[in-house]
């Protein structure tokens, strides 16, 4: 069935006529004052030789194509002249009028109105005007030899029409006709607005010479009868030669279906009806292959704007839009999908298709790719079928068969394509758009609920700049970019400190953490975020040990590998490494509705703040978008209280070598901040040296007892006997670490601790 439709029906352009000239009679003509144009300095702006003849489906607005015209005549304009005293009249110009002969479009054709010069008002003044809409073979003789039938072709022909006064340009004139295809056999084929896009598609193939037993008439009833119901009705014009199935690629862009071939080999179509029944339902047993992939938010569309014909504006070209506010405080970016809506000639009927793109293009929907065996075969492209596929912990999700594949047929095997049909779960509410339906978005910068500011650990890889903060808060809305730190010793006046542009997911825990291993990969932390904003996915297990997102709860950092969602609205995460940084070391349960944060660690990106030592201070935080800040007397007022954080680490090892008198000892801190990799566990660290640290050192032996601190990571002590050595860390802070200790015998050798 490879039927090709050439819609194309050719007309000869002839251009050359007698012309006779006329004189009026209004008394003695000045011959040299003005003389009449000829036929040959006549213009014509719609005479295209060789162009085809529009398929007009519907009520459209076509130009038309002049045929011939010709038999001129001429009337005199006088008027007086040489003022009162002169009585002699004078010719001022010619009125011109011609017999013109225009094809239209395919017909048979009713013609419901024309324009002059894209002017409805203008009309046309004539002798006699003759319209055939293309089912006689009716003809006006005035061309001559050059006259003939025009069957099929609707077309008019205007005898000695004044053309105007002193013109020699014809006007161009538009014509606004109707074509309804009979023949079909289907219920609906005038709608109140165009063409039951179904009964096109029909005259379309029969056109392309296939006939009603190639063609699969039940499918096309009832796409027809969904389409008389949805009060679609389509205006459509085809002037150029275009294959069958292109045309009807055309028809099925404006209104949503499929176009195929059943397993009878028989022309079927299928209207997107998102109340379809399911064809089958494939369960998990009977898929030889299945996989999935869901369209990311950034994939969707918010603001639509289609362009259609609208005919109650001279069928003037008009664009209506209609915009998803929620998807847009959602993304935080406007994304614009153009939609060709040309078919359509009313705003109501425009607003309805239009919302129904939007509602499917604003929401990311999933694509199936799957095979079955032969069981299936008799599923088409565009079918309906359920999926339910254990192994994804999909229980019934309903997708559109979009295309099959059968080269693996002798292999028992058939492939399919399928999208998610998430216009099953939407309403057929629409409002008519084109004026000011919707409201621009409300981006008022209002305060932030959930903030808190955190005392780093002294190991956290920010250690060195006095105390160092964690600022941590939940967007307000979708779109504001950053906040704005603001700082204040008195909490009266504030000073701008910096701009953090990183937000974090706040929520809270939906069942108590208890106790686990340092690495969780079995219960996992529960919780329900406020707004999953920003958005955390699964990474590997060597992107957890990088440790460039973190959770927090109640004193205690995590890191966290898998991220699933559980239940309506809660996430579970797991692989989650537990005591970052040193924190919960008594191994604390967290309670059901703690707080818990997910950020990004932030080094490097404004999101943590350097402070003075053993300072009390105020913060607030400005959300900011577009150049707009939240004015400072609105946001909440934060009391950050310093030097609240744990004490640094104990040196992990000491080393002495005793020989006879001379003790050189040595000790490891347990921690250097990292050239890039994030904070290392101190177990996992790889030692350079000398050793990178910050701040200084105290030791004591227990023959001499406390020595200066220093920023040493050596000494060298000379001892007789058998004695006990401690050091500890004081950071920059003068907080101080525990004591590692050792006890270093009398006897030559070394001696590594620290003592258990």
């Amino acid at each position: 069935m490879g039927y090709e439709l050439a819609i194309a029906l050719i007309v000869g352009v002839v251009l050359y006529a007698v012309a006779y000239l006329y004189y009026g009679s209004g008394g003695d003509m000045e011959q040299d004052n003005a003389s009449p144009a000829t036929l040959d300095e006549f213009s014509v702006t719609q005479s295209n030789e060789g162009s085809a003849i529009p398929l007009i489906y519907g009520r459209k607005r076509t130009r038309g194509n002049v045929l011939w015209y010709g038999n001129l005549m001429t009337e005199a304009v006088w008027s007086g002249g040489g003022g009162s005293d002169d009585p002699d009249p004078v010719i001022i110009g010619y009125k011109y009028y011609l017999d013109v002969w225009q094809s239209v479009c395919i017909g048979p054709a009713t013609l419901v109105a024309y324009y002059v010069d894209n002017d409805d008002d203008l009309g046309i003044t004539s002798s006699g005007e003759t319209w055939n809409d293309g089912s006689t073979y009716s003809f006006p003789t005035e061309p001559g030899q050059y006259a003939a039938p025009l069957f099929g072709t609707a077309h008019i022909f205007w005898e000695q029409w004044l053309v105007g006064e002193n013109r020699t340009r014809l006007p161009t004139v538009h014509f606004v006709v109707e074509h309804y295809p009979t023949g079909s056999g289907l219920s609906y084929i005038e709608e109140t607005n165009g063409c039951n896009p179904a009964a096109i598609i029909y005259d379309l193939l029969i056109r392309a010479q296939a006939t009603n037993e190639d063609i699969d008439i039940a499918s096309f009833q009832a796409a027809n009868t969904y389409w008389h119901n949805a009060g679609y009705g389509l205006n459509m014009s085809f002037s150029r030669q275009v294959s069958c199935r292109e045309a009807i690629a055309a028809v099925l862009k404006q209104v949503g279906g499929v176009f195929s071939v059943t397993n009878e080999n028989k022309f079927y179509i299928k209207a997107f009806d998102p109340d379809e029944a399911a064809a089958a339902t494939i369960e998990t047993e009977k898929f030889l292959n299945f996989a999935f992939v869901r369209k990311s938010w950034s994939d969707t569309y918010n603001d639509f704007r289609a362009t259609f014909v609208d005919a109650s504006n001279d069928y003037s070209k008009r664009t209506v839009a209609v915009r998803n506010v929620a998807n847009f405080w959602l993304t935080g970016k406007k994304k614009q999908l153009n939609v060709d809506l040309n078919a359509f000639r009313d705003i109501d009927q425009v607003s309805q298709r239009l919302w129904e793109v939007m509602k499917t293009q604003s929401y990311p929907f999933a694509e199936f790719d799957f095979a079955t065996n032969l069981e299936f075969y008799s599923i088409n492209v565009g079918d309906v079928v359920e999926i339910v596929n254990d192994d994804y912990g999909i229980v019934s999700a309903y997708i559109r068969i979009m295309s099959k594949d059968v080269s693996e047929y002798d292999q028992n095997r058939v492939g399919f394509k399928g999208s998610q049909m998430v216009e099953r779960e939407m309403d057929t509410n629409y409002s008519v758009t084109g004026g000011t339906e919707w409201e621009e978005p409300d981006q008022t910068i209002t305060p932030i609920v959930n903030q808190q500011v955190i005392e780093l650990p002294f190991i956290s890889g920010e250690i060195g700049y006095g105390v160092t903060y964690l600022l941590l808060a939940e967007r307000p809305h979708s779109w504001e970019t950053s906040f704005v730190v603001i700082k204040s010793y008195n909490g009266t006046n504030y000073e701008t400190q910096q701009v953090a542009h990183r937000w974090a997911q706040y929520g809270t825990l939906d069942e108590a953490y208890v106790e686990t291993p340092d690495i969780d990969d079995e219960i996992g932390i529960l919780y329900t975020p406020s707004r999953e904003d920003p958005s955390f996915d699964s990474i590997s297990r060597a992107e957890l040990f990088s440790l460039n997102r973190l959770a927090y709860i109640n004193g205690e950092f995590f890191g966290f590998q898998t991220v699933t969602p559980e239940g309506p609205s809660s996430i579970r995460l797991t692989g989650v490494v537990r005591r970052l940084f040193n924190t919960n070391q008594d191994f604390a349960t967290h309670a059901s509705g703690s707080t818990i944060w997910l950020f990004e660690y932030p080094r490097s990106i404004n999101n943590v703040m350097m402070s003075e030592l053993a300072t009390s201070f105020y913060l607030k935080f400005l959300p900011s978008f577009v150049g707009v800040t939240l004015d400072a007397s609105d946001a909440t007022q934060i009391l950050v209280t310093a030097a609240t954080v744990l004490k640094p680490f104990a040196p992990t090892r000491i080393k002495a070598v005793r020989t006879g008198t001379s003790v050189a000892i040595e000790w490891w801190p347990a921690t250097q901040i990292s050239q890039g990799a994030g904070a290392v566990a101190a177990d996992g660290q790889v030692d350079q040296y000398p050793f990178a640290f910050n701040g200084q050192f105290q030791w004591w032996d227990s023959i001499s007892g406390t020595y200066p601190a220093d920023a040493v990571t050596s000494t060298t002590i000379v001892r007789a006997g058998s004695f006990t050595f401690r050091v500890r860390m004081q950071d920059i802070a003068s907080r101080l670490s525990d004591w590692a200790e050792l006890t270093i015998g009398a006897a030559d050798g070394t001696y590594i601790g620290p003592d258990a």
